[in-house]
């Protein structure tokens, strides 16, 4: 994962995932990452592919909560199938509100629910869940888990156009010592809606290495 996060180069996890025994698949983790590395390399025929060949309904390992249908929609929202996307989205959303009432307090639930929220276009909702999740798993106190929470947030600002919140948010993750880096960023397909801009362009040249 380091020149995935380091360099943003997805070779290494590409090489992994594929050198992996069929079978081998503790909580889905294998699937997710691969999926993943579909997803980052933009290939979502592909990564929709992935996921049809996993029994898991939800991914839950160290480091990550998701429901399929999430991922699932994700891939179709980006394709520009909009009736698919908005369908996984709204069994996303069921699945993890359920689970949410057992555990309110789980940050990664939360997260997952801001991008689901993202998905289906319901601004409001998605910056709230998003927010929540860092209110629950702050840098300040957890620095190899918070990040991911601040990623989220600023992933969900950038899809929805909101360049000065976006940029603030991946300025803190950037800031904040661990392999992460500007290259790893500028491979999310979330990024896309504020790439060009020259505020986001900034956090760009502040950070290229």
């Amino acid at each position: 994962m380091v020149p995935l996060f380091s360099r943003g180069d997805t070779g290494p996890l590409r090489a992994l995932v594929e050198e992996i025994p069929p079978g081998l698949d503790p909580w889905g983790l294998v699937t997710f990452l691969h999926w993943y590395v579909e997803y980052l390399d933009r290939d979502y025929a592909a990564a929709l592919e992935v996921l049809s060949h996993s029994e898991f309904e939800f991914f839950e390992f160290p480091g990550g909560s998701a429901p399929r249908t999430l991922l699932i929609g994700a891939c179709y929202g980006l394709l520009g199938e909009t009736d698919l996307a908005q369908a996984a989205g709204d069994s996303a959303r069921r699945d993890l509100e359920a689970r949410l009432i057992e555990r309110p307090d789980d940050p990664w639930l939360h997260m997952a629910l801001g991008l689901t929220h993202m998905l289906l276009g319901q601004k409001d909702e998605a910056f709230r869940a998003a927010r929540r999740a860092v209110e629950l798993l702050p840098i300040s106190e957890d620095a190899v888990d918070g990040p991911a929470a601040v990623r989220t947030l600023a992933a969900v600002y950038a899809w929805f156009g909101e360049v000065d919140a976006a940029v603030e948010q991946f300025d803190h993750y950037l800031s904040v010592p661990a392999p992460e880096s500007i290259e790893f960023i500028l491979l999310d397909p979330l990024v896309d809606p504020i790439r060009d801009d020259p505020r986001f362009q900034a956090l760009v040249d502040k950070y290229e290495r």
